[in-house]
């Protein structure tokens, strides 16, 4: 009966190491992702220069190809 368990208790471990693993790889990928993201909005949008007289930031304009 002990054995059993041991069994049991084993595998339930095991099942769960593997889904806690396939989550971590599933949110590093997630992760990614959303750094990849973030990486070509920030190259999307043109730099800060300066203030106008009202005070507002303006951006410069990049060339679209």
């Amino acid at each position: 009966m002990l054995a059993s368990f041991r069994a049991d208790t084993a595998r339930d471990r095991d099942e769960l190491r593997a889904d806690l693993r396939a989550r971590a790889e599933r949110a590093e990928r997630q992760a990614d992702a959303y750094r990849d993201e973030l990486t070509q909005l920030r190259a999307a949008t043109a730099p800060v220069t300066d203030t106008t007289a009202s005070g507002t930031l303006t951006r410069a304009r990049q060339a679209r190809p």
